[in-house]
């Protein structure tokens, strides 16, 4: 009401001023309602929009699938195959012929070498049964060398027993030397006998 009264002019008696009419009231609300259709009309052409989007996705999607499907179906269709797979046999037949002849080349190879390896096999045993010999040889050796370190090790004690005695010995001659000494310094302070 105050916007109303704010929007008439003043200057203008109200009796002047004309009234809306049916028809421009009608217009108007004619342009509303159209407003408000083309809004929904909008809104529905662009949801129609995506879902034809979403349509021709999914029919190339289909179409690549048939694409795959048929290039598969046309490689497994191909009649030149049974020739290729005859190719690749007798190509495989000529590989396994080669490797049966070498297989047999080798087998006549080392058939050769069996009397080689029984003459080793010989030399082999008598350089074991020279081994253990040799062992035995090592034992007696052992068991002389411990005879030995236990008569080195008597030997040692009579050495170090001599050595003891000789060194009381040399002790005892000292003391007789000295009492020697002593006797003869005595000797000395008596008077000569004149004989």
């Amino acid at each position: 009401m105050l916007e109303a009264e704010m929007e008439r002019r003043t200057d203008i008696p109200a009796e002047a001023v004309r009234s809306s009419s049916a028809t421009a009231i009608i217009t108007e609300w004619t342009g509303r309602v159209a407003a408000m259709i083309s809004i929904v009309l909008f809104v529905l052409v662009m949801f129609t929009v995506q879902k034809g989007l979403a349509v021709q996705h999914s029919a190339q999607q289909v179409v690549h699938n048939f694409h795959t499907a048929n290039d598969y179906f046309s490689s497994r269709a191909d009649f030149a195959a049974a020739a290729q797979a005859k190719n690749h046999l007798q190509r495989l037949y000529g590989v396994l012929s080669r490797l049966n002849e070498t297989t047999e080349k080798d087998v006549n190879a080392l058939s050769a070498t069996l009397p080689d390896v029984a003459r080793l096999l010989e030399a082999g045993r008598g350089d074991v049964a020279l081994a253990q010999d040799l062992r035995a040889v090592a034992d007696m050796l052992q068991q002389s060398a411990g005879s030995l370190n236990s008569i080195a090790r008597d030997a040692h004690m009579s050495v170090s027993q001599v050595n003891s005695d000789l060194s009381t010995a040399v002790d005892l001659v000292g003391k007789l030397n000295a009492q020697l000494a002593t006797m003869e310094q005595k000797l000395a302070l008596l008077p000569s006998t004149g004989r």
